[in-house]
């Protein structure tokens, strides 16, 4: 007699479940034809209905109560009419299916449809927001506590299976590229992934940054490991030049190119100065990858200038000490 009456009182407080749950559609319902969706109406209801489902073990063994559960339930489920309500059931009946919520979460492309899924109750609850902050009775309701986990849980499983870099990716640019790709075209509802990529892309060039960085400490250093080498070949070019001045058979022609490649020469190794001698730890990252650049073509030009005046203004032997260290 106790056990039914219990019984009794827990129906009735499924009943009174229901008609919470009734109001909260009608008011959402209501207010589709107002200024603004009553948002939060559509929470309550939700949270309403996951509530009800929690009875459904209580009856299970008696068919009577059973049957009479099964009935309000079925007729509950009548009042989530337009496609914003089913939705919403579409949600609760996988919340209330916590086996398959796991289960999806093996396969990357069960586990995005699940962020699908879930997005758009996170993304209805942000304009019920202010000043960035959901209202305390949204923030502890089962619903979006629920809601939240899966969709970390989702999001995570996403951002390990999803955005793992290709090998053959190995330059830092390439990879945020890729990256970003597949963030803004594949995963785009994935709001973990976007905190995540915005993380990878920062790390990824700090790491290029230092390493270039690094290079660009290499060169100085291999400057001025070169240095009295093209003081010597400098000197060479000179006393070329001097030795042609006072030859009266050089043609002026001549004697004009060799004063032009002395002044070429000069301006090489000046601009050579002028670039490593820069501070590395003032330069920022785009300044840094343009010195880096201004160094290899300078670099070129001089390499090909002394090769033009081998076996010319001085030998191989002369101009060796310029190819033995290499940066």
């Amino acid at each position: 007699m106790n056990r039914l009456k219990n019984w009794n009182e827990i129906f009735l407080v499924c009943i009174e479940q229901a008609l919470y749950i009734k109001e909260e559609v009608d008011l959402f319902k209501r207010s589709l034809n107002a200024r603004y969706t009553d948002w939060m109406a559509y929470a309550k209801g939700l949270n309403g209905l996951l509530k009800l489902y929690r009875y459904a073990h209580v009856f299970a063994n008696s068919p009577d109560y059973n049957r009479w559960f099964q009935t309000l339930e079925s007729q509950v489920r009548l009042w989530f009419d337009n496609p914003l309500l089913v939705q919403g059931l579409t949600m609760t009946d996988l919340l209330n299916q916590p086996q398959e919520v796991n289960d999806n979460l093996q396969e990357l492309g069960k586990a995005y449809d699940q962020i699908k899924l879930f997005d758009f109750f996170r993304s209805k609850m942000e304009v019920l927001k202010v000043g960035g902050v959901l209202p305390e009775e949204l923030e502890q309701m089962e619903i979006n506590q629920r809601i939240n986990k899966i969709l970390f849980r989702s999001e995570t499983t996403v951002f390990e299976k999803g955005f793992q870099l290709p090998n053959y990716l190995s330059e830092g640019e390439r990879q945020i590229e890729w990256l970003k790709k597949e963030l803004d075209e594949v995963y785009p509802l994935c709001q973990y992934c976007s905190e995540k990529v915005t993380d990878l892309t920062i790390a990824i060039r700090r790491a290029k940054f230092l390493e270039n960085q690094r290079k660009f400490r290499a060169l100085n250093a291999d400057f001025y490991d070169r240095l009295a080498c093209l003081e010597t070949l400098g000197s060479l070019i000179e006393e070329y030049l001097e030795g042609q001045n006072e030859n009266p058979n050089v043609p002026e022609s001549v004697l004009s190119g060799i004063n032009d490649d002395s002044r070429q020469f000069k301006n090489f190794v000046k601009e050579y100065a002028v670039i490593v001698n820069k501070d590395a730890s003032t330069l920022e990252d785009q300044e840094l990858v343009a010195q880096l650049d201004a160094y290899r073509n300078n670099r070129m030009a001089l390499e090909s200038f002394i090769r033009k005046l081998e076996n010319i203004v001085f030998t191989t032997e002369q101009s060796s000490c310029f190819w033995s260290i290499r940066p």
